[in-house]
């Protein structure tokens, strides 16, 4: 199981797209390979039917594999009878421990796909997000929004980007370092104009804008919220 636990505490990209969750799962595995990482042989799989907020839900009817490289790509990419795959571990010298992971769904929202590293691989984390998610974690998220044409993801400090029912309802920020895609920048001027706002730090990325900033983004979150909101929420459904 130690292959399934990076360090605390975590930094986390993740992304919300709108394609089937072991589709999401599937693609941001083969990114982390794609980008360095090695496979631990251990992933931990739930039957396919299972439904869950938290893997702890699951706890009961998780099994957890530890597998050669072959039948853990085979397991990871949805392609064999062993089971949902919802954690798969990975490692990188210089990052340790690298966990794909379904995150925390709520109010019957789609999970978002995350990889979570130690914050300590990269500095001291309480001097906030810029000391504590490097800059292969940016690349990891640039690539799989890519290859998911995921409308909105994140990256931070022991906290999964909100859904976006939630950012919705105001309760909830985007995250410190946040992706938007192209098509949704482009489609609602006043999102643009509240991420001008929200953020001190805009780049492009090659199928969006990446915002960076520490201050209030309440603004741009209901905004983002709004517009997502509407979107069907993808769920997950068995290969055939």
């Amino acid at each position: 199981m130690k292959n399934l636990h990076p360090g605390p505490p975590h930094a986390i990209a993740a992304l919300h797209s709108e394609r089937p969750e072991h589709e999401c799962f599937a693609e941001m595995c083969v990114v982390v390979a794609d980008c360095g990482s090695v496979t631990s042989g251990t992933v931990a799989v739930v039957p396919w039917d299972a439904t869950f907020e938290y893997d702890f839900d699951v706890a009961e009817v998780t099994t957890v594999l530890d597998l050669p490289d072959d039948r853990f790509h085979e397991v990871v990419g949805g392609r064999s009878d062993a089971g949902r795959p919802i954690q798969a571990g990975y490692r990188r010298k210089a990052l340790g421990v690298i966990l794909v992971e379904y995150l925390p769904a709520l109010g019957g929202d789609a999970h978002a796909i995350g990889v979570t590293i130690s914050a300590q691989t990269s500095g001291d984390a309480t001097r906030g997000l810029e000391s504590s998610a490097p800059r292969w974690l940016r690349k990891v998220l640039s690539r799989a929004a890519g290859r998911l044409r995921a409308p909105y993801g994140g990256i931070d400090v022991e906290q999964p980007p909100a859904s976006p029912r939630e950012l919705s309802g105001g309760l909830h920020w985007l995250p410190y370092e946040t992706y938007i895609s192209q098509e949704v920048v482009d489609a609602d001027e006043d999102l643009r104009e509240a991420l001008a706002a929200d953020f001190q730090t805009a780049r492009k990325w090659p199928t969006g804008m990446f915002y960076a900033g520490t201050g209030d983004r309440s603004r741009s979150s209901r905004a983002l919220g709004r517009h997502l909101h509407e979107a069907p929420s993808p769920r997950t459904r068995r290969p055939a």
